[in-house]
């Protein structure tokens, strides 16, 4: 079903458009809270590069394609983090 752009304008939008804006979330940020903490997983046992893991959990470095991919492998292909945006 489709809307139409004249019915738009008499639309109400005040329950789920404030004006808070929320912070981007980054890929670190999903990575520790949806993966690493319920699966327990530490940055040693992911087979990926410690020190790789942990630029990434800091917010000092973008996750690379090459990272996704290793992840990919370490988690499930079907949540990987290539289109995610790290910043």
């Amino acid at each position: 079903m489709a809307i139409r752009i004249e019915e738009v304008a008499g639309m109400d939008f005040s329950d789920v458009a404030g004006s808070d804006r929320i912070k981007p979330v980054l890929s670190g940020d999903v990575m520790r809270e949806d993966f690493m903490l319920p699966l327990g997983v530490s940055a040693r046992e992911l087979w990926v590069p410690s020190n790789r893991i942990t630029a990434v959990l800091g917010r000092t470095r973008r996750v690379t394609a090459e990272t996704a991919i290793l992840l990919g492998e370490r988690f499930t292909r079907r949540r990987c983090l290539i289109p995610m945006r790290s910043r």
